[in-house]
């Protein structure tokens, strides 16, 4: 019964279509699994191997942008170093600016690795990804260092930084090399066959921006709310909000967990 679901939702994921600013959510939610497999293993949820999986279907309206597209990812710890986890993406996205920015669509795909070491109350974090585009010639590459400590076993407080270099090809195209700086917390709490994921995360580029773009300073809401179907599968309902004075994007979404 389970595979069936995984399966038809699988399916969904291709054939469905909503919105989304694309290189937040990307990034973001493979660090957001990284955080939540370690919580995991501290309040006891994790199965035998350490691993989760995940599939997901995101959609949302950014302020410049209009996407589609879905992910998959998986993390598992490594069994003769339990405070190991490692951790892969790979993400799908169709994207379309809006009129009065720039009239071009393209299509992106991501891949991101990670890797943590949990150390006492301690967690340490990189990451790497590479993006490649179809209608826009562009390439694209992310690195992560994360630093994060467990204020308790179900709450993370983190802070890092995020490097991006995009590569464009064509008569007028600059390329972009900029820095993102996070502070953030995270929480999980269980209840009944209910489980609550939230997090606030102030955020800084230190890219400069054109008056009437954005401002580059953010704050980022993270709420997940998943429902047990069984012990190790679960359903998730997810939303992500970037805010600052000239700039919005949110990112809704469905998926599924499995823990094995």
């Amino acid at each position: 019964m389970k595979k069936i679901l995984l399966l038809m939702f699988s399916i969904l994921c291709i054939s469905s279509y909503s919105y989304v600013e694309r290189n937040d959510q990307v990034g973001n939610r493979g660090l957001e699994l990284i955080r939540e497999s370690n919580i995991n293993q501290n309040m006891g949820l994790s199965k035998e191997s350490g691993s989760t999986q995940i599939i997901d279907a995101y959609g949302g309206n950014g302020k410049f942008a209009k996407t589609k597209g879905f992910m998959i990812g998986t993390t598992s710890n490594f069994v003769a170093y339990p405070n190991i986890t490692a951790g892969v993406t790979v993400a799908y996205d169709k994207y379309k600016y809006k009129p009065g920015n720039n009239d071009y669509w393209g299509r992106d795909y991501d891949v991101n690795t990670y890797f943590s070491y949990k150390l006492n109350k301690n967690l340490f974090t990189v990451g790497f990804g590479y993006s490649q585009a179809r209608h826009v010639k562009k390439r694209g590459y992310i690195g992560n260092l994360e630093y994060g400590r467990f204020l308790t076993g179900n709450t993370y407080l983190y802070t890092g930084v995020e490097g991006q270099n995009r590569i464009y090809k064509g008569e007028g195209s600059e390329n972009l090399r900029f820095a993102n700086y996070k502070l953030g917390i995270l929480r999980q709490d269980t209840w009944k066959k209910l489980k609550f994921v939230n997090g606030v995360e102030i955020n800084m580029d230190n890219r400069k921006y054109d008056k009437e773009d954005r401002g580059r300073g953010n704050l980022t809401f993270v709420s997940r709310v998943s429902y047990y179907i069984y012990d190790d599968l679960l359903v998730d309902v997810q939303y992500r909000g970037t805010k600052n004075s000239k700039f919005y994007d949110s990112v809704v979404g469905v998926g599924f967990t499995h823990y094995f």
